[in-house]
């Protein structure tokens, strides 16, 4: 198939410009087939509206024509596509390479039905070519590195001869439920410090060169997970968002052109590491020149120690015991800067710093510093003994190579930290005290060897 759309075609239904009975009707009164079928077939589709061909092709392709009609009535009958009544399309085991060789797309039983505009697929994979100590080697450089499996997605409302015509995807709903999402990346490889301003999830949306509009996308029981091989640690850190659901709404790239204000929403709840639920809105403005969003939301109720699987091995810190009672946070954002308040609630609160130390595979405790630490600068509990609470005020700079997730993740740190008594004052303080703990202790180390030669001359005057 060969598609070149011209505008003069926009909104014209899917049937016959002149009847097809015309042709027929000093012949026939009719002509009717009840079915063809297209049995492991291939299909190779042609796109020559851009500057160049845009070609795919499919095998495996099951595809059913129902009741093909011509009569005097069948050209204008609103409920025929084309003069059938319905089409069905099967496709079993598709894969294809992307682009750039890294990974395979692999989608198992598709099938298509073009009277219901339903779209259900069985299973939908990312899958890289490349094993997780390998991949950064191959792509040369510290990259994400993502592995996505979906079991079960269905379209409804699919409207088909917007897709036909001017590869159009619009559809009134799209559900994906039980599957994975993970990302992983190798540190210990360079990183290629890419400018990233511009390709928030909603910018990206907008320069797409399809029109892709989803009125609501519904997410349920999607494991979500982030993990990071550190260079410094030599251990992997990861944090997992189980059981992710919730709904998506107005997933657009045209409403940007049409509307005055749009908006795609996100309400969506998780449990960050199995245990705290995470309930978070994202409210994106679709046609910010800054690409300016909101997110809100709070984490309750989470034992802190789950988190040193990520902290431990990422920021050497160990959280020896702790209760996250609520971490609320309200947020406003654009590409370049975030605004606004994180209320960080919890109690008995005790970390021990860490440090890598050669020829030991795991991480060892600073013993000083961290004594130094929970006796003279983190808040054991928020609000205190006395019921005063600190709430830290938030104005995050984004720098230009650091991703919409990063942002995220950065932003909220610094809350947590100020939260918890970690202020740029307490930080300065914090390295005047260990300059004046390291230079006693260098002083003592000089005096024990200076008593240790003058011990040993004695013994050895000669």
């Amino acid at each position: 198939m060969v598609n070149r759309h011209f505008d003069f075609n926009d909104n014209r239904p899917p049937r016959p410009r002149k009847s097809p009975y015309d042709y027929i009707k000093k012949l026939f009164k009719s002509l009717h087939i009840e079915t063809v079928d297209f049995k492991n077939a291939r299909f190779k589709y042609v796109n020559n509206n851009g500057a160049f061909p845009d070609i795919d092709s499919v095998a495996n392709l099951n595809v059913s024509l129902k009741d093909w009609l011509i009569d005097s009535l069948s050209a204008q009958d609103t409920t025929r596509f084309y003069l059938l009544k319905d089409v069905n399309l099967n496709l079993n085991n598709y894969t294809y390479a992307t682009t750039d060789s890294m990974y395979h797309i692999k989608v198992d039983q598709l099938h298509f039905n073009a009277s219901s505009g339903k779209v259900n697929i069985k299973q939908f994979a990312l899958a890289p070519r490349y094993k997780e100590n390998q991949f950064a080697k191959v792509a040369g450089y510290a990259k994400d590195r993502y592995s996505i499996q979906l079991n079960n997605i269905s379209l409804d409302g699919l409207n088909l001869p917007a897709y036909l015509q001017k590869q159009e995807l619009i559809a009134n709903e799209m559900h994906i439920a039980d599957g994975g999402i993970s990302v992983y990346n190798d540190n210990s490889f360079p990183k290629q410090e890419k400018i990233k301003t511009g390709r928030f999830p909603h910018q990206l949306l907008q320069q797409l060169k399809m029109q892709l509009t989803l009125k609501k996308i519904r997410l349920s029981n999607i494991d979500v997970s982030y993990a990071e091989f550190d260079r410094n640690s030599k251990h992997i850190g990861k944090i997992v968002f189980g059981k992710t659901s919730g709904v998506i709404t107005n997933a657009t790239n045209e409403a940007a052109y049409k509307a005055t204000n749009p908006m795609m929403e996100a309400d969506l709840v998780s449990y960050v590491m199995g245990q705290g639920k995470l309930a978070i809105n994202f409210k994106f403005y679709l046609n910010s020149p800054l690409g300016a969003f909101d997110y809100k939301g709070a984490i309750t109720n989470l034992d802190g120690r789950r988190l040193n699987q990520i902290t431990k091995p990422l920021g050497m810190i160990q959280v020896n015991k702790g209760l996250i009672r609520k971490l609320a946070f309200d947020i406003k954002a654009n590409q370049n800067v975030a605004k606004g308040v994180v209320d960080f609630r919890f109690n008995d609160l005790s970390v021990a710093l860490l440090k890598k130390e050669e020829g030991r595979e795991r991480l060892v405790k600073k013993g000083l510093l961290s004594i130094l630490a929970n006796a003279l600068v983190l808040y054991s509990d928020n609000p205190n003994a006395e019921g005063k609470f600190t709430s830290a005020k938030i104005n995050f700079e984004r720098k230009p190579t650091a991703s919409f997730f990063n942002f995220i993740w950065k932003t909220l740190y610094q809350g947590v930290k100020y939260s918890v008594g970690v202020t740029p004052q307490k930080e300065a303080e914090i390295r005047a005290q260990v300059a004046k703990f390291e230079k006693m202790k260098d002083d003592r180390d000089e005096r024990r060897l200076r008593r240790q030669m003058r011990k040993e001359q004695k013994e050895n005057p000669h």
